[in-house]
């Protein structure tokens, strides 16, 4: 998929516009049922090796689990393992669903997991999680009942108006263009993308 047309209006921009472009591997989910417990998906049961504990808040209550991504299933992406499982768990007790501005990167209301190897074992995996299940309040973004299997699709993009980054280009503070811009470049959906740096960003 390409990245789409620089609007005229912006040619005085396109080469800076240009050099933000991004590769990207975007989502798109089909509610499913039965997923294997290592496959990518949204909602359902997670990956998580028997000896490992199931993630809780502080104050003792389950974590929510909303997405995991199996590496060996996604199209290969600059910077990234092409094996192992990203997960991702959210306090859905909680308004903010985890999120502590004070400090942002203190995983008592989230928790993010990574298992560098895969075991398809099911015998050496929690299978069975519905006494944990059962303590989740299941307020958002994805039911108890609800299951998701993802489609990965490799897709360009250029930066969009929620980028940290965007404010140091040179029209980044025309307020006049920032909503033009914002309607042609949409920075809706979900993807991981590649990024110009030792780091790499997953938007959910």
């Amino acid at each position: 998929m390409e990245a789409p047309e620089i609007p005229e209006k912006f040619n005085q921009y396109a080469e800076e516009i240009k050099a933000t472009i991004k590769d990207t591997v975007s989502f798109k989910l089909k509610p499913a049922k039965d997923l294997k417990i290592w496959q990518s998906k949204v909602g359902g049961i997670p990956y998580l090796p028997i000896e490992e504990k199931y993630p809780y808040n502080n104050s003792g209550v389950p974590l929510q689990f909303l997405i995991q991504i199996n590496f060996s299933e996604t199209p290969p992406l600059p910077g990234f393992p092409e094996n192992g499982i990203l997960e991702f768990y959210i306090d859905s007790s909680d308004g903010l669903m985890g999120l502590d501005f004070d400090n942002p990167t203190q995983q008592n209301g989230f928790r993010v997991l990574y298992f560098n190897n895969v075991d398809t074992d099911e015998s050496k995996l929690h299978a069975d999680l519905e006494s944990i299940r059962s303590q989740v309040q299941f307020t958002s973004p994805v039911s108890k009942e609800s299951e998701y299997s993802i489609e990965f699709c490799l897709a360009k993009q250029f930066i969009t108006r929620y980028d940290y980054r965007f404010l140091n280009l040179s029209f980044g503070r025309h307020c006049d263009l920032i909503d033009e811009y914002d309607n042609i470049f949409l920075p809706s959906g979900h993807r991981l993308e590649s990024v110009r740096s030792k780091r790499n960003s997953l938007i959910v």
